[in-house]
Formats: C-alpha cells, sequence, structure tokens
C-alpha cells in the first residue's frame, strides 16, 4: 500500500477504503457522470459501468414531405475511447532502428538516418476540436510537426511552436528534424513538449501519456420522439454487454403488401402490416418521407401508425405524388404507390419507418472492460451522431 497526497492505494492506483470503529475514513467512492464527452478527475486504475444511449438525428432542410425526404441518422457503429492523461511521454515513442533514445539523457531523443526517415512518432492521444502546439529544440535548428490521426491520415506540416486545432481524434504526434539538403547529418531532438491552449492564451504542458482503450460495437442505436431509445449497458461488475434495442426499422422497396381504404379526390391512404411493431394507441414513431400525422387525417400527406387487429402504418398521400389521377382505381392506386416506393428504394432515398417493437430485444455481446486511468479519465465516441454516455466511476474522496 502505498500514499500520494493522503489518497491511499494498492497494487499500484487501484482502490483501497480505510475505515475505524467501522465508519469508512478514508478511499474512494462511485460517482455517476453523463454527456457526449466524460472527463472525470480523481480516478483510479479501475473498471467503469457504461451505458451508450441511442439518438436518431433527422437531417434535411425545409418542410419534410415526399419530395423533399430527410436522413434518418442514428448512432451508427460507435467506437468507445477512454483514455488516461492526454499528455507526452519522450520515451513513448515507435521504435526504429535509426532512433537513439538513452534513458540516462530522458529529455533528448537522436534521429540517425537519411532525411527520408529522419522524423519520429510519439504515441499521445488528444481529442478532435482541442487547440494544440508542439516545440522542441533541434541541433538542427529545423522542426516540423505533424498530427497522426486515428484514421490512419496525416496532418499537414507545422512549424515549431505553431498553435493549431486538432481537427480529428489525435493519436500521434510526428516530427521532422531535418530538412531534405542535410541528407546525412545527426539531429538531436530536445525539450520536447506538447502543449494545449487554454482560453486565455496561457498554454499547459502535455503530462505523460497513461495509456487508452477502444471498443467497437457494430450496431445501430436509436431513438423516437417520445424518449423511447436503444442503448448498449456494460456491466463491470456483471462482466457484460449487452444491447437491449427497443425501435425497429423498415426500408420499404416496394414489395410490401399494401391494402388502402380510403381514395379521394386529391388524397388517398395506404396502409401494410408491420408485425413486429407494437399494437400499442399512438405509438411513436419517425418516417423519412412524411411527418406524422393521424390515420384520419386527410388534408395533408402524412403517416400514421395505428393499432388494428395487428399494427399497421398507414400513409395518406397525393394522387399526385405518384402520378395518379381521379380515374384509378384502388388496386391502381396500391400499384402506383409500390411503384413509387421502388424508385425511391432504386435513388438511394428509400423510405424508411423507424417505430417501437412490441418486443425489446436483449443482445449479448463480447464484454470487454471500460478501464478508467489514474488520475484522470476521458470516454467519449467516434460517432457521427454523439450519443448520451451514462457512466458509474470510482474516484477518490478528497
Amino acid at each position: 500500500m502505498e500514499m500520494i497526497n493522503g489518497t491511499q492505494f494498492i497494487n499500484g492506483r487501484r482502490w483501497v477504503d480505510t475505515y475505524y470503529n467501522g465508519r469508512k475514513v478514508a478511499g474512494s467512492q462511485i460517482v455517476d457522470v453523463s454527456g457526449e464527452m466524460l472527463s472525470v478527475p480523481n480516478t483510479y486504475d479501475d473498471t467503469a459501468w457504461l451505458k451508450i444511449y441511442g439518438k436518431t438525428v433527422e437531417s434535411g432542410e425545409g418542410e419534410k414531405y415526399p419530395d423533399n425526404p430527410y436522413e434518418l441518422q442514428g448512432v451508427e457503429n460507435p467506437t468507445v475511447r477512454v483514455s488516461g492523461k492526454n499528455l507526452l511521454d519522450i520515451s513513448n515513442y515507435v521504435p526504429r532502428f535509426d532512433i537513439v533514445y538513452n534513458p540516462a539523457m530522458p529529455n533528448q531523443i537522436s534521429l540517425n538516418g537519411t532525411s527520408a526517415s529522419r522524423y519520429i512518432d510519439f504515441n499521445v492521444f488528444v481529442p478532435a476540436n482541442t487547440q494544440i502546439q508542439v516545440r522542441c529544440e533541434s541541433s538542427t535548428d529545423v522542426m516540423q510537426w505533424y498530427m497522426l490521426y486515428y484514421d490512419d491520415t496525416l496532418s499537414t506540416s507545422y512549424a515549431n511552436g505553431w498553435s493549431r486545432l486538432t481537427q480529428k481524434d489525435v493519436v500521434g504526434i510526428r516530427i521532422y528534424g531535418l530538412p531534405a539538403n542535410h541528407e546525412y547529418t545527426p539531429c538531436t531532438l530536445s525539450n520536447i513538449t506538447l502543449y494545449i491552449d487554454v482560453p486565455d492564451s496561457a498554454v499547459i504542458p502535455y503530462e505523460p501519456f497513461r495509456g487508452m482503450t477502444t471498443i467497437h460495437f457494430p450496431h445501430t442505436l436509436r431513438s423516437l420522439p417520445d424518449g423511447t431509445c436503444d442503448y448498449i449497458e456494460i456491466d463491470d461488475v456483471a462482466k457484460t454487454a449487452k444491447l437491449y434495442r427497443s425501435i425497429g426499422e423498415k426500408v420499404f422497396n416496394g414489395t410490401e403488401k399494401f391494402s388502402s381504404d380510403y381514395q379521394g379526390t386529391e388524397y388517398f391512404r395506404v396502409y401494410s402490416v408491420l408485425s413486429t411493431m407494437t399494437n400499442a394507441t399512438l405509438s411513436s414513431a419517425i418516417c423519412s418521407h412524411f411527418p406524422y400525422g393521424g390515420y384520419y387525417q386527410i388534408t395533408n400527406e402524412n403517416f400514421s401508425t395505428t393499432p388494428f387487429i395487428s399494427p399497421v402504418v398507414a400513409f395518406i398521400v397525393k394522387r399526385s405524388t405518384v402520378g395518379a389521377t381521379t380515374g384509378n382505381t384502388t388496386a391502381e392506386l396500391i400499384t402506383l404507390f409500390k411503384s413509387w416506393l421502388a424508385d425511391q428504394y432504386n435513388n438511394g432515398t428509400p423510405v424508411t419507418v423507424q417505430y417501437k417493437l412490441a418486443t425489446p430485444e436483449v443482445i449479448e455481446l463480447d464484454y470487454n472492460a471500460v478501464k478508467t486511468y489514474y488520475p484522470y479519465t476521458q470516454i467519449y465516441t467516434t460517432a457521427t451522431v454523439q450519443p448520451t454516455l451514462e457512466a458509474k466511476i470510482r474516484v477518490w474522496e478528497a
């Protein structure tokens, strides 16, 4: 056991509680945190309970209607990233035969290769949209630096001390210490420092990197307007990971069976059974091409979910939308609507309905621990649509 600034630890940076006369007098507590990015100080080398909530964003401009569809974007294939204190350690470089690092001189490193390889990559982690700068001293008075992004792309080059915004998650810093015309001159870099800019124009040093965990989930998590959502729960006590699927998705391609029970001079109604949809009255749902309306709302184009003997999704459609006239029969209206659905599908804009499942699914996933790091932990995802995260994390008490 060891003490650091009055805080007790056991087995490195793991937690331990101290009791006196049956009352805890020092140690740890579990805190609940939530948000799109979780930044938690005073953490241990431990594991956390984490829940990832689904979200659906309707992307489009103007009023949604059949000729102006919206895209339904969920939290697609989220990758959870957990990092410790995001700091540069000069010894944490990518090894290469022409790089010389002497632990006895921990503040400098030598590059001995030809000009093509006169660079060094440091393993770091900096989230997107963070203002950073890199400074160092070079024996050749020349230095350029790059950001290595998580997707294996490289930023443009920056001069010594330049401040730049990370466009994507940065997992490495590359430093060149020599121009091409100094082909065989050895180069020594020293006092390499990564800074994070803060709003008052001061800078704070980037301290030693403490590790990162990445967990990928090949699933899409959605939500509905009434708050129903899919979610993934990672339980560090039970050592389980589960996907709770509450939302179904139907992508129409024109092969579905439809019926029609209303044919007006301007609008007609068609409906199709969705056997997996809940049969509850006024169930929450969203559609890419139609706003939510009502089964008997015949004044505009809309869709609705209705509890008949079997749950159905119904569409109120203008005859002109599908090229119909008042002379078309019911069978012809259905055929024209199905042909229109097929055209939307083949054009890459399929009519899509997301709805509440009658029977939610629970899917067992591979368990990977959500690690936390001493003394600071950051948790977020790389999904385009950012989910809300909820976590229970052990911290030490002040």
